[in-house]
């Protein structure tokens, strides 16, 4: 806002008043231009976010996963802080999608996501890692409290229950659960991933339905 003002009655002249309409008349096409920026600027922003995020289950997704990864290791090494990491695998979800369909199957991803946003803190992240896999990045967390995180989704899911339209039983799901945490020495951010994705192996040549670090 531009705004001239006077405590004295008729304190502008003609002359005066001339100018200002002369000079809302040059800065009108300038805000124009400002304002078509900061719409531009909205809209680049709103892309960015879609581009950031799943469709299906409103996570992040493995892109902006690695990214923000690649960020905190960097800044858990120079502050000397673990981080933690855990990925989430549904047991055998083609069978899901098999014997109760593809929309009982994305409900029980979107159910696993919705228990991922509640047991996890605003600073941790949470992504969808592939089909039917979650990550979740858990700065300032060591090992032990990883594997608490692990559990907590472990058991939720284990007694979550789906039900099925025509009065048919909706399917038993678990989750296997692999947990890693970071290497001071290692700055890469693949080396994390793949020891929690060794971890999670481990659980599910254990029987499924298992926590392993």
């Amino acid at each position: 806002a531009l705004v001239f003002a006077s405590a004295e009655k008729n304190a502008f002249s003609a002359g005066a008043r001339a100018f200002m309409g002369i000079l809302k008349q040059e800065l009108k096409p300038v805000i124009q231009l400002l304002l078509a920026k900061q719409e531009i600027e909205e809209l680049h922003s709103r892309e960015a976010y879609r581009a950031a995020i799943d469709s299906l289950t409103g996570l992040y997704n493995l892109e902006f996963l690695f990214g923000f990864l690649q960020q905190q290791l960097l800044f858990s090494f120079r502050q000397r802080l673990p981080v933690g990491m855990a990925i989430i695998d549904v047991d055998n979800f083609a069978k899901v999608n098999e014997e109760h369909g593809y929309e009982v199957g994305d409900s029980v991803l979107n159910t696993v996501a919705n228990k991922l946003l509640q047991i996890t803190r605003s600073s941790d992240l949470i992504a969808r890692y592939g089909g039917d896999q979650f990550a979740v990045v858990l700065p300032n967390t060591d090992l032990a409290g990883t594997r608490v995180l692990g559990e907590k989704v472990r058991s939720e899911m284990e007694f979550a229950s789906f039900g099925h339209e025509n009065g048919r039983k909706g399917p038993k799901v678990t989750v296997s659960v692999g947990c890693a945490n970071f290497n001071m020495e290692d700055l890469n951010p693949e080396t994390i991933l793949r020891d929690a994705k060794i971890a999670l192996r481990q659980a599910k040549e254990a029987g499924r339905n298992q926590v392993c670090s």
